[in-house]
């Protein structure tokens, strides 16, 4: 009988590892076992008694408002006062609420602590990601998956206990949510495909859920602040400009575009004219999948000819936005999503508009 190969136990992989009973490869900052399950990758301390014996607790994993938080997360603030909270929203009332106020309500509510966290975290990813930096990426970036996932119990909890007192902390992280999920698709080991982003534009609805429910309640305020004329059906504009012969949308037809299409296209028009008319405002890129038809998003996610052909439309509202970090390069990841499920499937897209017009 062949004698079974001796394996030496190594008791310094990362707590992930550990947990999962696996062998950690050890690679600093983050294994690659944690890079492939964009997991957090913690180590112990080196020296302390830990490393010899038990994984660290991670420090931020309760999420009582006493926990403590490591050197990293002590950046990830700095990053997040400093630098985050000034470029989530563009107005100066925006910017405010960001900088002061949510950091001041995060100390009762741990939810928005990490949402802050993982939102720095993802900042700090998407800017290694740009320098090419990618251990510096993979570490903020499963920092950043790790408060996110923290968090999303508590969400789960203060939705369930539907207090009106906490209708801000809801509606907050709920944006936060979708900043996150941009955010993460631009430092993701692999671009995500279209299902998954059709899933990520399910998140808007959130927010626009919530704001409708609460509009004349507690949170009143805050909508106006952060979204001065938040997530109207149609953007406060002249006819002329939403008509305006530049905009490329005007003329679109075609014999497949159904109803909820059709809608879906004067959505997109109604964006192209919102950016026009202020070239910084973010509600252009917000409308789109917060607003959409159900139907058209039916078919989409049945990957319709017509309805991908329109979504691809979006991805000329959002180019305009690379200023904004957890925007960035979300019209090549979408262009490119939709048509490599175009490649993958024989679907051949019709064309709406002249590229030359986009």
């Amino acid at each position: 009988m062949p004698s079974r190969r001796f394996h030496g136990k190594t008791r310094s992989g990362c707590a992930s590892c550990k947990a999962r009973h696996v062998k950690c490869g050890e690679e600093r900052p983050v294994c690659k076992n944690c890079i492939r399950r964009n997991t957090s990758c913690v180590y112990p301390s080196e020296g302390s008694p830990e490393s010899n014996s038990k994984p660290e607790r991670s420090p931020v994993a309760a999420g009582s408002v006493g926990d403590s938080f490591d050197g990293l997360d002590l950046t990830l603030m700095h990053r997040y006062s400093t630098v985050t909270s000034l470029c989530l929203l563009p107005s100066s009332g925006a910017q405010r609420v960001w900088q002061t106020e949510i950091p001041s309500t995060a100390r009762e509510y741990p939810l928005l602590q990490h949402g802050m966290l993982a939102l720095a975290a993802m900042d700090l990813a998407c800017a290694a990601a740009d320098e090419g930096e990618q251990g510096q990426m993979a570490l903020y970036r499963a920092r950043g998956l790790h408060h996110q996932g923290v968090a999303l119990p508590m969400f789960r909890s203060l939705l369930l206990r539907d207090d009106h007192r906490e209708q801000n902390v809801i509606f907050i992280f709920s944006i936060m949510l979708v900043m996150l999920a941009f955010a993460s698709a631009q430092s993701a080991p692999t671009p995500p495909t279209l299902d998954e982003i059709l899933d990520m534009f399910a998140l808007f609805r959130g927010p626009r859920a919530l704001w409708e429910m609460h509009q004349n309640g507690a949170n009143k305020e805050l909508i106006q602040t952060l979204f001065p004329k938040a997530l109207p059906d149609r953007p406060d504009l002249p006819e002329a400009e939403f008509m305006n012969p530049d905009n490329p949308m005007i003329g679109i037809d075609h014999p497949d575009i159904d109803q909820s299409c059709a809608q879906a296209v004067e959505q997109i028009r109604w964006a192209w004219a919102r950016h026009r008319n202020d070239q910084d405002d973010v509600r252009a890129m917000a409308w789109f999948p917060a607003l959409m038809p159900q139907g058209f998003y039916e078919q989409c996610q049945e990957h319709r000819p017509i309805a991908l052909a329109i979504l691809n439309l979006y991805a000329s509202i959002l180019k305009p936005f690379h200023n904004r970090w957890w925007i960035s390069s979300w019209d090549v990841i979408l262009s490119s999503a939709i048509k490599n499920m175009a490649i993958a499937e024989h679907i051949r897209l019709p064309v709406l508009v002249d590229p030359s017009r986009m």
